[in-house]
């Protein structure tokens, strides 16, 4: 008897694990996607972008019809992008947590931080067409690997971080610097991008035409994690702390291969 109620209790709890799990990873997922990062451009965005645009002395109609774009076309629609993130916040403060950084939000504000102009400059130049990937970017440590980076909030032992934007251009990935005027364009013309850049300093690559020098944390040793907006959940609605603000499609689609690269 005991023997045959022990199987029934194994049987029962067999059947319900299957379920439990379905409705574990059901409530997960939707978790997850509540909070992700939307990429989409609203009428809103169209209308601050050419207010930022405007607001620098250029005509986002005059750039929008260059189409399709010759690679010069190309680098010029990308700094002008860059430069009017700088011209209408120049001065360095994060807009805070728990408030909206849209195009909007950095139009209406004179100070902004690497994440918040990456995320215009992100849509702006969506806006025109080009394909772009968000990209933080994470001192690289020995006691670290890209997993426990991405994990890792904050801590006495944090890292250094950074947030710029690639665009895809006709010759191919390009880097757009979100804290000085700066891209990843050769001297020879030829775009440089962070899989390339990444582990060599600056000084192996000859620059064309940028008004500064690039971000530090590009000539140091990094960690690239794509389409991560925050580590701590406190920069995009519901703001929910410790689960990051991530855009899961481009998230899985382009960091695929440094979650499950060998340490």
């Amino acid at each position: 008897m005991y023997t045959n109620n022990n199987c029934k209790v194994k049987t029962i709890l067999k059947t319900a694990v299957i379920p439990l799990f379905l409705i574990i990873f059901i409530c997960g997922a939707l978790t997850l996607n509540e909070h992700g990062v939307s990429k989409i451009i609203t009428d809103e965005d169209r209308i601050y972008i050419e207010k930022i645009l405007s607001q620098s002395g250029v005509e986002a109609a005059r750039l929008k019809e260059k189409v399709p774009r010759s690679f010069i076309d190309e680098i010029t629609a990308i700094r002008a992008i860059q430069s009017s993130a700088f011209t209408t916040a120049p001065k360095v403060a994060q807009i805070p947590y728990r408030h909206q950084r849209e195009p909007k939000d950095l139009f209406e504000t004179d100070a902004a931080y690497c994440g918040d102009r990456a995320r215009y400059i992100d849509k702006a130049l969506r806006y025109l067409g080009f394909e772009t990937r968000y990209a933080s970017l994470y001192q690289n440590r020995a006691a670290r690997n890209f997993i426990s980076t991405l994990l890792t909030k904050t801590s006495a032992d944090d890292v250094d971080s950074h947030a710029v934007v690639e665009v895809r251009t006709s010759k191919g990935w390009l880097i757009v610097d979100t804290r000085r005027r700066w891209i990843s364009l050769s001297a020879a013309r030829q775009p440089i991008s962070l899989a390339v850049l990444k582990d060599k300093p600056l000084s192996d690559f000859a620059w064309h035409n940028n008004q500064e020098e690039g971000w530090p944390l590009l000539n140091a040793h990094y960690y690239i994690i794509y389409e991560l907006y925050s580590r701590h959940g406190l920069f995009y609605a519901p703001y929910t702390k410790y689960i990051p603000d991530i855009h899961w499609a481009g998230f899985i689609k382009h960091n695929f291969n440094q979650i499950f690269a060998p340490r």
